[in-house]
């Protein structure tokens, strides 16, 4: 959120020459321990892109304005280097690709957004109705991440809002949807890997080949399933969680539209795959996820949700807890069973206390829609 500080300072008399070395203090201060925003400039290098990820506004307390959040990412392709041709080759050997796996159109495409240099330090601004408010500069990562809050007069809402992204005011360089949320009615929280996508998170190869040489494919019935939910209830808000890296981002974003999934918000993992292992991409969701979730529920105190995920990992023990911590926020929680035998055993220990009639499992998606049809 952006915040407005005034100093105001009168030196006591006769100290005028502490008043100018205390100043000069500050400015030091200031400049070492503000640099990355000091020396942030807004400024986009040839061959330098930016992606916007559909952002929350969510309405203030006192009803009266809008908190709206940004995130963003800025990059440029790696020329051709020793270190981008490393990483290339460690990715590689991992997958252990023949020279004709290496050639195919979806490894190139899904390798390059991990290739890219990520740019630090570089401020844009986003144009919001009328108004045009500076974004916090990006990190190391290239990501930036900025909060402001909008008086509702200065910001009609509609389902989405395309907020033009500019750096000086004079060059539109990407657009970004805001979406406005309410504080009320159903929300679904739904993992993505194994719960819609095919990704076989458990076994490390398949994972791989899923991610960087084969299109992503919808686990059967689940599009229909979420669209038919999205038809009865026009006003349900979709939340898409996965431990996937955001260089996966618009791979995602085209399949859910794709296969006819909801629009909804994507909350991925950062990851820079120049300085950790490529076998890290999809590790520790358990430690990923409750964070968001926590968030959720937080701010929508007053929404109920209906949690999807699968027991490929931990996403029953996950569900369990919050469910456990929240109840009168749950709906249903749904668990997609991956396991060869039922896992009767597992799930009462992930859902104790939890009554039967909130969660279930399934293996058919149908249970997704005659769920609807029964509650």
């Amino acid at each position: 959120m952006i915040e407005t500080h005034s100093y105001h300072s009168s030196p006591p008399s006769g100290g005028r020459n502490y008043f100018r070395s205390f100043s000069l203090f500050i400015f030091v201060f200031f400049v070492f321990f503000n640099i990355g925003n000091t020396f942030a400039v807004c400024t986009i290098d040839k061959g330098e892109q930016v992606i916007f990820f559909p952002s929350i506004a969510y309405s203030t307390t006192d009803g009266l304005s809008w908190v709206v959040n940004v995130h963003g990412w800025i990059f440029r392709d790696e020329p051709d280097s020793r270190v981008r041709r490393a990483v290339l080759a460690t990715l590689i050997r991992t997958l252990g690709l023949s020279q004709e796996e290496q050639e195919l159109p979806f490894f190139k495409e899904r390798v390059r957004s991990f290739l890219v240099h990520n740019q630090d330090r570089r401020r844009l601004e986003i144009r919001i109705g009328d108004k045009v408010f500076p974004l916090k500069a990006s990190d190391g990562s290239g990501h930036f991440q900025d909060q402001w809050v909008v008086p509702k007069r200065d910001l009609k809402r509609s389902p989405w809002v395309r907020s033009e992204v500019s750096c000086g005011g004079q060059t539109t360089i990407a657009a970004t949807k805001i979406w406005f949320s309410d504080d009320r009615g159903l929300a679904v929280i739904s993992d993505i890997d194994d719960t819609i996508k095919v990704t076989e998170v458990t076994h490390r190869r398949a994972l791989l080949a899923n991610t960087f040489l084969r299109d992503f494919q919808a686990v059967p019935g689940m599009p229909a399933a979420y669209a038919t939910w999205a038809k009865k209830d026009p006003t349900m808000s979709f939340y898409y969680v996965s431990a996937s890296p955001w260089q996966l981002f618009t791979g995602l974003s085209v399949f859910l539209e794709k296969q006819g999934f909801p629009e909804g918000i994507l909350y991925l993992k950062r990851f820079r795959l120049k300085d950790r292992s490529v076998l890290n991409l999809f590790q520790s969701p358990e430690k990923y996820k409750p964070p968001i979730l926590e968030d959720l529920f937080q701010r929508f105190p007053h929404r109920k949700y209906i949690l999807i995920g699968d027991s490929g990992e931990k996403d029953p023990e996950i569900y369990g807890s919050f469910a456990r911590r929240y109840p009168s926020q749950i709906e249903h929680i749904f668990i997609r069973e991956l396991a060869p035998a039922p896992e009767e055993a597992r799930f009462k220990t992930a859902f104790r206390a939890i009554p039967l009639s909130k969660w279930s499992y399934f293996r058919d998606s149908k249970v997704l829609q005659n769920w609807w049809v029964q509650s």
